[in-house]
């Protein structure tokens, strides 16, 4: 492999581990900031005639930024994997058949990327929406109106869960195929070449 391959296949795989890695902290941050923000019992001097959970919605503050920043990370940690892998098999595809450790490999980090787009494209949209109304709704002391809102995003919640722990593990298989192919020193694994029967 030349060294500027071998260049690529290093990003690509630090990409991916990158972006595994903000998953993860992602759900672990969360799972911490909203036991510790609920023991804490705090009280909005903003929100003196909301009656439902103060805590509820620091928390949700809080998350939600984080959320932001690991959105931002994953998109770029995304477009950084699909150019490299992309620099990588297009003089394969022009040279040889590509192996079924390639197919895999491509496919993986497609799959990924399209879990990756629902997320943001359509699901955290939806349950962005519906917590800004909440929250604004909580702050105007509309209690019945907050409770609506807050109901349904607790009903996208569920869905968001599962499509993070997907994600995770596609990105894990992900990084462990650009791993795997980056030892061997090809881009996905044993190319077919012609005249290699």
């Amino acid at each position: 492999m030349s060294t500027a391959r071998a260049a690529l296949s290093v990003v690509n795989t630090t990409a991916i581990g990158l972006w595994l890695g903000t998953i993860v902290m992602t759900g672990a941050t969360a799972a911490i900031i909203f036991p510790t923000v609920r023991d804490l019992a705090p009280t909005l001097p903003s929100h003196t005639t909301f009656t439902g959970d103060h805590w509820l919605i620091v928390a949700g503050h809080v998350a939600a930024r984080v959320f932001l920043v690991s959105d931002i990370v994953q998109f770029a940690c995304a477009c950084v994997a699909i150019l490299t892998l992309a620099a990588l098999l297009i003089p394969t595809v022009l040279r040889s058949r590509l192996s079924i450790e390639t197919w895999a490999r491509a496919l993986t980090l497609a799959l990924a990327c399209g879990l990756l787009g629902y997320q943001l494209l359509i699901l955290s949209p939806s349950m962005t929406l519906e917590l800004r109304a909440y929250w604004e709704a909580a702050r105007t002391g509309q209690n019945e109106l907050a409770a609506v809102h807050q109901a349904a995003f607790t009903k996208l919640h569920p869905r968001a869960s599962t499509l993070l722990s997907t994600l995770a593990l596609s990105v894990l298989a992900a990084l462990l195929m650009s791993a795997s192919a980056g030892t061997s020193g090809r881009p996905g694994g044993n190319a077919i070449t012609p005249g290699s029967q």
